[in-house]
């Protein structure tokens, strides 16, 4: 949709609901999965995307094409965002518990090098529902269902070879959207958790609880927040 102060059908004889439909599904017309987030780039021309079926999305918003999809996960993306103000490099996360970093300079659009990632970033044990970065290109914070928000640094990111982390530890079989979390907090831990700080007393459940960066401009981000259901 498109929204402006001027966008009005008074002002600018425009329809005040004037949208345009972004395919995608690409040349595949019979594709057929949801899209679970998304972000613009810092200038507005890209549009990145995560989805039901295990893809993350970089869409030309000009161009009205889709510039590359690559199977990203193992389960649903639940969350994705420009780590930086260049937008050059964007992470993922993921239902398999699993957060990882792209880069597009590697590659061209379709090539191999955006087929893949250029890390991943172990130490959730559940599906992660959020990730907000700090737009150093360095730090970012995320939630997830094991009750849990962390602080990343890029820089520690391990191989993209790395194994899924869910067959690694303690797993549950539960529906965060009417059941409490079964696990102890406390106790379950990623054996190679990669985080450099972590969090805990809210509540990851019923929704995709989110997590933000306190404001740069009046707490210098000195804070990390995350909602809660009570």
């Amino acid at each position: 949709y498109e929204w402006g102060e001027d966008s009005g059908a008074e002002n600018s004889g425009a329809s005040p609901d004037a949208h345009a439909a972004l395919n995608f599904g690409g040349s595949n017309t019979e594709a057929a999965f949801g899209i679970w987030a998304l972000e613009f780039s810092s200038d507005g021309k890209h549009l990145l995307a995560g989805s039901s079926d295990c893809m993350t999305y970089l869409y030309d918003v000009e161009a009205q094409e889709l510039v590359f999809g690559a199977t990203s996960h193992l389960d649903d993306v639940n969350t994705v965002c420009f780590a930086g103000q260049d937008d050059q490099v964007f992470l993922s996360g993921s239902d398999d518990a699993m957060i990882k970093c792209w880069d597009k300079r590697c590659g061209a659009p379709g090539g191999p090098g955006l087929s893949r990632p250029q890390g991943v970033l172990q130490g959730h044990t559940e599906g992660v529902t959020y990730i907000s970065p700090r737009k150093d290109g360095r730090y970012f914070v995320s939630n997830a269902k094991d009750q849990k928000l962390k602080v990343w640094d890029l820089r520690l990111m391990g191989s993209p070879d790395s194994k899924g982390s869910k067959g690694r530890v303690s797993k549950f079989e539960w529906d965060y959207r009417w059941q409490d979390y079964p696990g102890d907090v406390e106790t379950v831990k990623h054996p190679g958790d990669r985080s450099v700080m972590t969090f805990t007393g809210h509540k990851v459940v019923q929704t995709l609880i989110r997590c933000r960066w306190s404001p740069a401009e009046t707490t210098g981000q000195r804070y990390v927040i995350s909602g809660s259901q009570c």
